[in-house]
């Protein structure tokens, strides 16, 4: 199934297609549309509550409930949303608030079970994508997308994501 991919924030958030065709053409564009709007200001909300030091709020609007077509489990959608804030945080220069904010949310998603292999394997993605992006954690990552290869060996984001982080670790050690 092929997906359709719209920038949001710092990162790409993606659905089927099929969602769109459930609703009529003239409201497709304005349903995805809007969901990608609403995403966008929760993103939004969360960056100004953590700016001003509101982690209650940070987490409220990182958790808060979606308005995608297809909506995904909510493991995904905490792990997508908190990397495209400290993604952000991180190109405002404020790499601290980031890092608190992703080890925040990597301890939330610990506790979060997914209902099919796929979702597990998204989820895995993300929060490789928080480990090696925002926290540095590089080994730790690659553990992640080695995990998640083994549910969805075809995904080449995976591999995307692995094999700089492997060549860093080998030639860096860290």
């Amino acid at each position: 199934m092929k997906n359709k991919v719209f920038a949001c924030g710092l990162a790409l958030v993606s659905f089927p297609l099929c969602a769109l065709a459930q609703n009529p053409p003239a409201a497709q564009a304005t349903s995805a549309a809007d969901a990608v709007q609403n995403e966008i200001a929760l993103v939004t909300r969360a960056r100004t509550a953590a700016r001003s030091g509101d982690e209650t709020t940070v987490d409220e609007q990182l958790a808060a409930s979606t308005t995608l077509p297809e909506a995904p489990a909510p493991g995904i959608l905490l792990a997508r949303r908190a990397m495209i804030l400290c993604g952000w945080l991180q190109n405002e220069n404020d790499p601290v608030r980031a890092s608190k904010i992703a080890t925040r949310v990597i301890a939330q998603l610990a506790a979060l079970k997914e209902g099919s292999d796929a979702d597990h394997e998204e989820r895995l993605y993300w929060e490789a994508c928080l480990e090696a992006r925002i926290l540095d954690h590089k080994a730790r990552a690659i553990a992640l997308l080695r995990a998640a290869e083994k549910l969805q060996p075809d995904d080449e984001r995976l591999v995307d994501l692995e094999l700089p982080l492997v060549v860093a670790v080998n030639t860096f050690g860290h």
